[in-house]
Order: C-alpha cells, then sequence, then structure tokens
C-alpha cells in the first residue's frame, strides 16, 4: 500500500489510485495525529474524500484508532457508516448500547451536518424504511440507549405516552434514584465544588461534558445544592 512521508518519521498511507495525485499536491505535514497538506492546511482524509466524490459528514470517524491511515476502507464517510460504527451488537435479542453522544437521559444522538438527530429513529430507518411524520420510535426494553432494531416500534405520541404510563414510568426519578443515572449526590457536590473544567469532569465521573455544563448552570440536578 502506497504511503506518503510527512515529517516526524510518520507516514500516511493511501489508496493507490488517489497517491500521485496526494503527492502532487506538496508537501505533507504531520500534526495531531492526522497528514496535513502544508500549502493550504487541509487534512488528509478530507482531500480523499473529495477526490473520491464523496461529501464527508461534519466529522470523518475512523475504522480504526489510526488516522494516518487515509484508505476509504478505513474511513467512516457515509451517515449509516458513522451511525453502525456506534452501536455495540450483542445477541439478537440483547440490548444493543449507543456508544456515542447522549442526552441526560441516555437517549442516542449523531451529528450529520451539523444537525443532531435521534440514533434510535436512524437506526429504525436504515433497518425497516423511512418514519413516516408524526410517528415516534419507541422501546420495547425501556433501555433509552438500545438500539437493537428488534426492540423498536413505531407508535403515536399518545401511544407511546400509553405505553410508558402503562408500565409505571410516567414520573421519572430524580437523581441518583433514576437508574440511568451515573453520578451520585455526592458526586454532583464534588462537581459543584471543583475547580477543574468540564472536559476533565465528565472524563473522570464517565459522562459528557454538557452534562457537567448542565449541574454548574443549575440546569440539571437542581435538588442538590451545596452544604
Amino acid at each position: 500500500m502506497p504511503r506518503i512521508p510527512l515529517t516526524k518519521g510518520e507516514h500516511a498511507i493511501v489508496d493507490e489510485k488517489y497517491h500521485k495525485t496526494l503527492t502532487s499536491m506538496g508537501a505533507w505535514h504531520y500534526w495531531k495525529g492526522c497528514g496535513i497538506l502544508s500549502v493550504t492546511g487541509e487534512r488528509m482524509p478530507r482531500v480523499v474524500a473529495r477526490l473520491a466524490g464523496i461529501k464527508p459528514l461534519s466529522r470523518i470517524l475512523f475504522r480504526s484508532d489510526n488516522k494516518l491511515d487515509c484508505r476509504l476502507e478505513n474511513m467512516l464517510l457515509t451517515a449509516e457508516d458513522r451511525l453502525w460504527h456506534l452501536v455495540k451488537k450483542a445477541g439478537l435479542d440483547d440490548c444493543w448500547l449507543w456508544n456515542g453522544h447522549t442526552t441526560a437521559d441516555g437517549y442516542g444522538r449523531l451529528s450529520i451536518y451539523n444537525r443532531e438527530l435521534s440514533a434510535t429513529r436512524l437506526v429504525y430507518e436504515s433497518t425497516y424504511g423511512p418514519i413516516e411524520p408524526g410517528l415516534d420510535v419507541c422501546h420495547t426494553c425501556d433501555n433509552p440507549p438500545c438500539c437493537n432494531p428488534r426492540h423498536l416500534w413505531i407508535g403515536t405520541r399518545a401511544e407511546n405516552n400509553k405505553d410508558r404510563a402503562d408500565k409505571g414510568r410516567s414520573f421519572r426519578s430524580r437523581g441518583e434514584l433514576s437508574e440511568n443515572s451515573k453520578l451520585t449526590e455526592s458526586n454532583v457536590i464534588e462537581i459543584l465544588d471543583s475547580p477543574e473544567t468540564n472536559q476533565a469532569l465528565a472524563d473522570k465521573y464517565g459522562v459528557d461534558h454538557s452534562l457537567i455544563s448542565r449541574i454548574r448552570l443549575g440546569k440539571a440536578w437542581k435538588h442538590v445544592q451545596r452544604a
């Protein structure tokens, strides 16, 4: 497989058909794990996608952790590729958990062309086809991050609300009493008192940085107060 030399002894791996064109564009250098065109600052994965006639999404994901492997087979350039890459498949009837961004309630979200969309809705459409306007995607397993198509069904908002009420979920427990909560009240107090950044705290507690921000702004875990 052709390799394009970069600085620091690194080499980018590219498809044979794009090697000549990429090398003719000028020098490339290595920056934050990625190949950058020295003249324009354009990232190699985006250049390869453009040469292949593919409009990349707002962010390019990779099948491996090597951002210098810029072969098309390693880059997730379509919405469907990115969607299923973030679904952790298990047994046929088990819950398939979402490994990407989630809401505070645990529902998966995927950003496509700077629009944040429901992961379960995208999974359902990818499996069964388009959803008629006004209909919701509901869970038979009552597990928000689950993306197993076998656990998803389509219903009206009224049917969804009735299903939630029939299962005793109309009023969700708040705080650490919620079955989806990753934090405890003591964790929240530590977050409110901590001088660390939102991202540092998100990494520490295994949650999204947006939840840390909402806690500090008083929009989440409102019932927890400093001593």
